[in-house]
């Protein structure tokens, strides 16, 4: 079989913006309007490039400009497509298009709409081009600004409009953000360690992976960990336009408070965030010079591959003298094992025995029941002020419709109730978790570990033990070769009551 004239050869270009349109007739009746309109004209199709894509973003253009490309190379004289709003969205496109005819002199066809750049009648055919050009432009421009309306509606009614973040999934049926029961308890965990400040991006992905995080087809990595500290939507709550600061409440469940994601962003953006060491020392970063008026840190150092000092870094070394000239007046070398057993020390003054942690559970029991009510009639009054807010937005909106007030008087007064509707769920909620209910399991979870914190420590690896002296003790200073330092709240008043034997505070 003979190859056909190129001459009288043809590529044909057809393309729809979506699948949803390739799945009706566009696609196909392109092709077959084209075929018969190259039969007409004795030309032979031999190639058809078919793309089902939109032609809004760079990215999605790519076949257009292999295709483009093609026709400056290929053989084939003639170019068909169908109109002119198949093959150009924007006005960079008319002057390759121009260009196929006058460069290299190719013949286009724009079957659909009987034009045809020939290099005859040039100066009609251009101008037709060029109007055609405005009006697809002026259509494609159109339809942007109306999708970006239809956008920000949904988002300032509380619908988030764009793609399920990690921890979420869009439902097809209401077109609304769920919780994704496989994700979801991740992005809590992952807020809570950025939240204990103890933790670098890299520290977490690797405490997420030892603890069984499977994500399903989604890798985990350090970009998604960050960005899911960042984002506030897992809070309920988010700003629209995004970064604007204009804050909108959500219809989406949320999956922490905005408190944690406060203290999380915290522990990602503080100044002291952990680095990569080759040696992992238990009290590394923790503990700064009582001596020195600068409150220089105290670091740790191994010598001969055996033996760790900690020291204040009030020391000065010069390469060039290979003199060590000291700035703090009181820094020493301090063994670790001199630590050790003061933090040892530490450490029982917090235990307390079994009976007197029996003595403390029967206290706060007892104590709850009081607390119980109190907590409730807090809540009964918050919810009491949310259903009046609510009844005040109702009237104000038929006062709106019966034109008693104006549409900007409305606005502003429904901006006003909306902040005031988050910060009274923001009290109500942590009225709610500031009840019996929720203090005594953390309660019975602070016991069980002052009766056993000293062979519980002994026990941990190097990340445990830290947890715990920052669980339990702040403020560690080193004066000399002492270990000076402050204790948190419970345990200081366990400390206290393992003394005197009295649990009750006065």
């Amino acid at each position: 079989m003979s190859a056909p004239d190129p001459d009288r050869s043809a590529t044909l270009f057809c393309r729809v913006s979506s699948a949803k349109q390739a799945q009706n007739y566009s696609r196909d009746a392109q092709e077959r309007l084209g075929r018969e309109y190259a039969a007409r004209l004795g030309l032979t199709v031999t190639r058809v490039f078919t793309v089902v894509e939109s032609a809004s973003k760079q990215a999605a253009r790519q076949k257009w400009g292999e295709y483009m490309l093609y026709m400056r190379r290929g053989p084939e004289k003639h170019a068909l497509i169908a109109t002119v709003d198949r093959a150009m969205r924007n006005f960079g496109d008319l002057p390759e298009i121009a260009e196929l005819q006058k460069k290299y002199g190719k013949t286009v066809h724009f079957f659909l709409e009987g034009l045809v750049l020939d290099g005859a009648h040039a100066s009609m055919s251009n101008l037709r081009l060029g109007i055609s050009t405005a009006v697809a432009v002026y259509y494609a421009g159109e339809l942007a600004e109306k999708t970006r309306r239809g956008i920000d509606q949904k988002a300032l009614k509380g619908e988030w409009p764009n793609k399920a973040p990690f921890g979420y999934k869009n439902d097809s049926s209401t077109k609304r953000l769920v919780l994704d029961p496989e994700k979801a308890h991740w992005v809590k965990r992952i807020k809570e360690l950025s939240a204990e400040s103890r933790h670098s991006i890299d520290s977490i992905v690797e405490q997420l992976r030892g603890e069984g995080c499977a994500l399903y087809g989604q890798r985990l990595h350090r970009n998604l960990v960050e960005r899911t500290i960042r984002n506030p939507l897992s809070t309920g709550r988010y700003d629209w336009p995004v970064g604007s600061g204009n804050w909108v409440q959500g219809v989406h469940p949320p999956i922490v408070s905005w408190e944690l994601h406060e203290r999380a962003i915290a522990g990602l953006e503080r100044k002291n965030r952990p680095r990569q060491r080759k040696h992992h020392f238990t009290m590394a970063g923790m503990i700064r010079c009582g001596c020195c008026p600068e409150g220089r840190a105290v670091v740790f150092e191994l010598r001969k591959n055996r033996f760790i000092y900690a020291h204040c870094t009030g020391y000065q070394y010069s390469k060039a003298s290979g003199v060590r000239r000291r700035l703090c007046p009181d820094a020493v070398f301090v063994p670790v094992a001199v630590l050790d057993e003061q933090v040892a020390a530490a450490l029982e003054r917090v235990q307390i025995s079994e009976d007197a942690a029996r003595t403390i559970a029967a206290l706060l029991i007892k104590d709850a029941g009081t607390s119980q009510g109190m907590a409730e009639a807090q809540a009964a009054i918050l919810r009491s002020r949310l259903t009046k807010l609510d009844e005040r937005s109702a009237a104000a909106y038929a006062d709106k419709l019966d034109g008693k007030i104006t549409e900007a008087f409305w606005s502003e007064q429904q901006k006003r109730w909306g902040d005031e509707r988050v910060r009274l769920e923001e009290a109500l909620r942590r009225q709610e978790e500031a009840g019996p209910s929720s203090y005594m399991p953390n309660a019975k979870k602070v016991l069980k570990l002052a009766k056993d914190i000293v062979r519980i420590y002994k026990s941990s690896d190097v990340a445990e033990k830290r947890r715990i002296l920052n669980l339990v003790y702040t403020n560690w200073q080193l004066v000399g070769k002492k270990l000076e330092y402050q204790i948190k709240t419970p345990f200081a008043e366990l400390a206290e009551g393992r003394l005197t034997g009295n649990w009750l505070r006065d």
